[in-house]
């Protein structure tokens, strides 16, 4: 079997995680803090997760097939 990327898991279920929770505490009053706060997470994780796939020997997602033209149009 081949290895998996836990790494690259973890830092898509980060980004994942607080982009959901961002959204969820956006109408909530006095929560302004929390929302940026947690964008920033999704952020950092989402940018994390860029880095990894393009190093990563086995990425868990294939980057170069989102850079194909083809993807973008279907």
């Amino acid at each position: 079997t081949e290895p998996v990327d836990n790494l690259g898991g973890i830092l898509s279920a980060l980004l994942i995680a607080g982009l959901i929770m961002a959204i969820n505490f956006a109408p909530v009053p006095d929560k302004g803090t929390l929302v940026v706060g947690l964008l920033l997470v999704a952020l950092a994780a989402g940018a994390a997760f860029i880095i990894r796939q393009r190093r990563a020997a086995v990425p868990l997602y294939d980057l170069h097939i989102a850079g194909r033209r083809t993807f973008w149009v279907a």
